[in-house]
């Protein structure tokens, strides 16, 4: 029989290549089209009784799905893993979505064995009981006592643990009954047995907390492996967690429930070591760029600490502990054992060494906005302290004391150097009595030694103080310069008067009180006597004068009370409140929970002044800043005073006003200056023989001032008031209710814009010049109301009682030109014409008039 020719057999080798890809495409068309149709339902109850085991805890499963590629296994819906009753009665896992991956090999001996379990967009609630038991706890501990071997080991009889991981799930808390607002997002999370009996895991996710707005968490990264070991405190462990990329500001905000105001950089690292019994932990913290919330100084200042303790967890005690924290060339020490959370009870050291006092100022200029940007220090800082507290103490007792060499303080703000010297500070009964305070309210107190300060008085200022967790407290007594005062209280970042003040001060007792908690202001108390003082106020000519005066500090204010001062020819008395800043570096921000804004009303001086005799020329020349310029417009857009910006208030009485011609007597009144506007109400004087009172209010915000007035005037002597005007008008005396609006900056501009109205009753008086008939122009009553406008007088037909009858008066004054008529019934008597200096008097056809010469 013939053989196949040479030719046909490659054919033969393509023919099953072709077959071998038919088989295999075949092969993936049924994996992918077979499983829909094998119902697998029946081994749901195998699968989670196998994971059930494995962990010791009830599972159910909602589904179940055969997958064969790209590996054999089952897709499970709806997995829940029951949590121990005595902790928690809610599942401590629950996935819609569970992907397990079998094991090839074990299928060949007729086993179900999983490979991997990767659970997607799990939620895992990790519960404490009462007690201080972690679910997750006994569910370790009971995968460890599962005879299993490592996961990559090769095939043998103990099934081998799977690959447990998870993808962008949540990590939630409880403690006790009540679930916590504390989690984690977007949490990956795995668990494997590398080797045998060694587990590994691996977590990953952002904190979270569901009670506040947040972000910028950064992420916390845990891993870790923990070994087989017949008891779950002897478990030996190793686990490092890493905290990066958050915010300091967010993270307070996780810790706290809102922002305490604090930003920077924050990183930390820990690595724990040993049993749960017998915890080894070393820890490591960092803030970058270290500074307030309301701070930008264009410097980063760094914060590092490193810490280490052994923790018992049989009475959650860390022993053995030793903090460094560097500052520059020194450092602060922290050693001795605390018992946690709570932080009680312990028994601490603290220490201080070398630590450089610019350092300190470095620290203090990025938590306090105030302070001079280049406000630095020379000295160093030693000390070292010691203090303990009980279960059932309410405060620790601490002992100690440190020392501060060769202090200085530099800053352009502080000009001179402000040398102090040696600091002695401690803590402890001894310090009590020094700081005047009680051993019971006090005994956590840092106390300033008294020290001396030299602020330019005869002899230095004596300081002491203390410092506590809460707050802080300063006492100044003595003598100092006010100049030199005021730079201390700028450099220290206090809210002073941008004022420049020089004068002696005596009898100085000044107490600076603040507290730590969101960044409150420094509340000063205290009284000093001011004596030969100036202070320069813009838009005042000269400085005003200060010969004595009672200082008090306050809050807010500096209360200036019994001034004995002058400005120019000016002399006044009486009391004045002045902000201590009008720009106050203590506002806080509405944008951060634990800030609050201040309200701008704090910014508005207040006096209550008295002056003797002030005339309109010592006015003008103390508020004019330009001689060619009427006094009024010092608080206009143009006047180049910084009055008009001014807010202030209160009451001024002036024995004798003279304004040229008008003299006012025993004028009072109260005013307010603010945003450009000055409101004069109740103000009351007698002049012209009578009184006066009424209010003004003068509005500067426009492109020329608006006035406006109203008020009353009595028994204005007519005779007097005509010499005022140099215009003859007559006698008797004149009162009058009156209303009336003018604006402008010039004279001419203020009468054609004039108008108004007056309501005027003249009694027992007569016109100068004019005679009705054959009798002088005498009356007993004259009332009426006169309008002005358009640079016009006119009087609304009043009434006139004269000896002859009564009278109807009606007509205009128009640029000093009479027209007016008198009728007597319905016919007109007589009309007057001329000016007021050379009257006419016409008479009607049934009257007759003449004219009075002069």
């Amino acid at each position: 029989m013939a053989m196949p020719s040479a030719e046909l057999r490659p054919a033969k080798g393509r023919m099953g290549a072709r077959s071998i890809l038919v088989m295999v495409v075949g092969l993936i068309l049924a994996g992918l089209v077979v499983p829909p149709w094998i119902n697998v339902s029946r081994y749901r109850t195998r699968i989670a009784e196998s994971i059930s085991r494995s962990l010791g805890r009830p599972v159910t499963i909602g589904s179940i799905s055969l997958r064969l590629l790209p590996q054999p296994g089952f897709d499970l819906s709806n997995l829940a893993v029951g949590d121990d009753p005595a902790i928690s009665y809610e599942p401590i896992l629950l996935a819609s979505e569970v992907n397990a991956s079998l094991r090839l090999s074990s299928l060949w001996r007729g086993q179900f064995e999983i490979a991997r379990l990767h659970l997607k967009y799990p939620s895992l609630n990790l519960a404490r009981s009462p007690n201080g038991e972690w679910n997750l706890e006994s569910l370790l501990w009971q995968a460890a006592r599962v005879e299993t071997a490592p996961t990559t080991s090769p095939p043998e009889r103990r099934p081998r643990f799977p690959y447990i991981d998870a993808e962008a799930g949540r990590i939630n808390f409880k403690f006790g009954l009540e679930k916590s607002f504390f989690a984690f997002t977007e949490a990956d999370f795995a668990l494997w047995s590398p080797s045998e009996n060694e587990w590994r895991m691996r977590l990953q996710g952002r904190p979270f907390r569901t009670d506040v707005n947040i972000s910028d968490t950064g992420w916390v990264r845990a891993e870790g492996s923990f070994r087989r070991a017949q008891l779950l405190r002897d478990i030996p462990m190793q686990m490092r967690i890493n905290w990066s990329g958050g915010q300091l500001g967010q993270i307070t905000k996780i810790i706290y429930g809102r922002d305490r105001g604090w930003r920077g950089g924050a990183q930390f690292n820990a690595l724990l070591e040993g049993t749960p019994a017998d915890l080894r932990i070393s820890a490591s913290g960092s803030v970058h760029d270290f500074r307030r919330y309301d701070i930008s100084r264009g410097e980063a200042l760094g914060l590092d600490a490193k810490c280490s303790a052994n923790f018992h967890s049989a009475d959650r005690t860390f022993r053995d502990l030793n903090c460094q924290m560097p500052f520059q060339q020194g450092f602060l020490t922290v050693e001795g054992e605390v018992t946690g959370p709570q932080l009680r009870p312990y028994d601490l050291r603290i220490g201080l060494k070398d630590i450089p006092a610019n350092a300190v100022t470095a620290l203090l200029r990025h938590a306090k906005r105030a302070l001079p940007d280049d406000l630095t220090a020379g000295g160093t800082i030693n000390g070292s302290f010691s203090g303990r507290r009980g279960s059932n103490d309410a405060q620790g007792k601490w002992s100690g004391n440190g020392t501060g060499k060769s202090v200085v303080l530099r800053s352009a703000t502080l000009g001179k150097d402000l040398e102090i010297g040696t600091l002695h500070f401690s803590a402890g009964p001894n310090s009590h009595a020094a700081a005047g305070a009680t051993p019971a309210g006090a005994r956590n107190r840092l106390v300033l030694d008294s020290f001396a300060i030299p602020l330019g008085g005869s002899a230095p200022v004596q300081a002491s103080g203390w410092i506590s967790l809460t707050g802080n407290s300063l006492r100044l007594q003595g003598e100092a310069e006010a100049a030199r005062l005021l730079q201390a209280g700028r450099t220290a970042g206090l809210a002073v008067p941008g004022l420049k003040f020089s004068g002696a001060i005596s009898r100085l007792d000044l107490s600076l009180r603040g507290d730590w908690a969101g960044f409150g202001m420094v509340r000063p108390s205290g009284r000093a006597q001011l004596r030969n003082g100036t202070v320069e106020i813009p838009g005042i000519a000269n400085p005003v004068q200060l010969q004595s005066a009672q200082v008090e500090f306050a809050d807010s204010q500096i209360i200036f009370r019994a001034i004995a001062g002058q400005i120019g020819k000016i002399g006044f008395s009486g009391e004045a409140r002045v902000p201590r800043s009008c720009d106050d570096p203590e506002r806080r921000s509405a944008a951060n929970p634990e800030m609050i804004v201040a309200s701008g009303d704090g910014c508005s001086s207040e006096f209550d002044l008295q002056a003797d005799t002030v005339t309109l020329e010592d006015l003008n020349a103390q508020f004019n800043p330009f001689s060619n310029l009427p006094w009024y417009k010092v608080f206009g857009p143009g006047g180049g005073s910084k009055l008009g910006a001014a807010r202030a208030s209160g009451r001024i009485t002036v024995r004798r006003l003279v304004l040229r011609q008008l003299t006012l007597s025993r004028l009072a009144g109260s005013f307010r200056l603010e945003n450009g506007r000055l409101a004069l109400n109740d103000v009351r004087a007698d002049l012209l023989g009578g009184s006066q009172t009424g209010g003004w209010l003068a509005d500067f915000t426009g492109q020329e001032p608006v006035y406006s007035g109203g008020g009353t005037v009595a028994d204005l002597s007519v005779a007097q008031l005509a010499g005022v005007l140099h215009t003859p008008l007559g006698s008797g005396t004149v009162s009058a209710n009156y209303q009336i609006t003018l604006k402008g900056w010039g004279a001419g501009d203020l009468w054609n814009s004039a108008t108004g109205t007056a309501d005027f009753n003249w009694r027992n008086g007569s016109w100068r010049n004019i005679q009705l008939g054959r009798t002088a122009a005498q009356f007993s009553n004259f009332s009426g109301q006169l309008s002005l406008g358009d640079g016009k007088f006119e009087i609304n037909p009043g009434k006139m009682q004269t000896a002859a009858g009564a009278y109807v008066v009606s007509g205009s004054i128009s640029n000093g030109q009479l027209a007016l008529e008198l009728a007597r019934g319905a016919d007109p008597a007589y009309r007057l014409r001329g000016t007021l200096q050379k009257p006419v008097v016409e008479a009607a056809p049934a009257a007759t008039g003449a004219l009075r010469k002069p």
